[in-house]
């Protein structure tokens, strides 16, 4: 289908849990479903905070995030509904990170909370492409590697795997520029749209 300035691209969580009698009704509001991989997208259809990789990139993105009451409401009243009514709310996960989705998304227009900070993500740490990904939507810049870093004044971040980065952990520890943490520091920093350095709990 030919796109116009008017459509508005819809993404879906994989558990918003959509009627499939509904997801038929939304061209009548000038709306269509993108494919669950696209990355070109208006909005977001979530009910359920997480730390998935979607909605993580969402948040820095500052796509709008909305329940599926919206879809719902939009198609009963046959036009697009505002949006400020329907922010998805999730009490719990956002008392557990101490952060409020609606004000994430409408406070700033963009994230800048890794802006010019230099990162190396190591090859161990699982889905490394989505974890560059969210540093560079945040700001960040991602190195291909760390050993031609000299910046003197400048600090490199280190992200590596525990388990499987041992000994690249050690022969690194204390040398140079570098400090590493685990990739929890990317993923609820995030969430807080703060970068976290001085949090024990990430340090390796």
């Amino acid at each position: 289908m030919l796109l116009t300035p008017n459509i508005l691209k819809i993404s879906l969580d994989a558990d918003s849990q959509i009627e499939a009698k509904m997801l038929k009704k939304i061209k009548f509001i000038k709306c269509e479903i993108v494919d669950e991989q696209e990355s070109e997208y208006d909005l977001l259809i979530c009910n359920k905070l997480s730390k998935k990789f979607k909605i993580l990139l969402a948040i820095n993105n500052r796509k709008p995030i909305l329940s599926s009451k919206w879809l719902e409401d939009s198609i009963a009243n046959k036009t697009k509904m505002p949006y400020d009514k329907y922010y998805t709310k999730d009490k719990d996960f956002e008392k557990r990170f101490n952060f409020d989705l609606y004000k994430t998304l409408n406070e700033t227009p963009y994230a800048v909370y890794m802006e010019e900070i230099n990162f190396y993500v190591s090859d161990h740490v699982p889905n490394k492409d989505e974890i560059e990904e969210l540093i560079e939507s945040a700001g960040g810049i991602v190195l291909e590697t760390y050993k031609n870093f000299k910046k003197k004044k400048e600090r490199l971040i280190i992200i590596a795997d525990k388990n499987n980065d041992k000994e690249f952990i050690k022969l690194l520890k204390g040398k140079g520029n570098f400090s590493i943490y685990n990739v929890d520091l990317i993923i609820n920093s995030v969430i807080t749209q703060e970068l976290e350095l001085e949090k024990v709990k990430y340090k390796m």
